[in-house]
């Protein structure tokens, strides 16, 4: 993982700024058919309330206590048979709207593209292997 400016999830919440339950409720609760390896609204508040612990209690930079987040929500997708994530990064590319594109890229070679709005919220989600055109 990189720096933190360079996370999809710097887009949507930082250790220094409250999280959108909005943006929680864009991620479904279950992985839709047909794409196994789908982010859920659970591992993202796994991650969430991991890297919030460790910005607390260790006083970690947003980098690191992002990592710890990353590692608490693999935990949690090996749990339900989906592949860890390998990266949650900003692609520098733009869906249709001109949202710009997070990715997020699976161990088995699937990825998942989330537009972020300009509100810094999240506009869309196309399931693993989809791409934004």
């Amino acid at each position: 993982m990189s720096g933190a400016i360079n996370q999809a999830s710097s887009a949507i919440h930082s250790v220094r700024t409250p999280l959108d339950l909005a943006d929680l409720e864009a991620f479904p609760a279950n992985p839709t058919p047909g794409h196994p390896n789908e982010a859920t609204r659970g591992e993202e508040i796994t991650h969430f309330l991991a890297e919030r612990h460790d910005a607390a209690v260790n006083g970690s930079a947003f980098a690191a206590a992002d990592q710890v987040g990353i590692n608490a929500q693999n935990q949690y997708r090996a749990e339900r048979g989906q592949s860890p994530v390998l990266s949650q990064a900003m692609t520098g590319t733009t869906d249709a709207a001109g949202n710009p594109i997070a990715r997020f890229t699976y161990a088995d070679g699937t990825h998942e593209d989330i537009a972020i709005a300009p509100n810094a919220s999240v506009a869309r989600i196309a399931p693993s292997i989809v791409a934004f055109t």
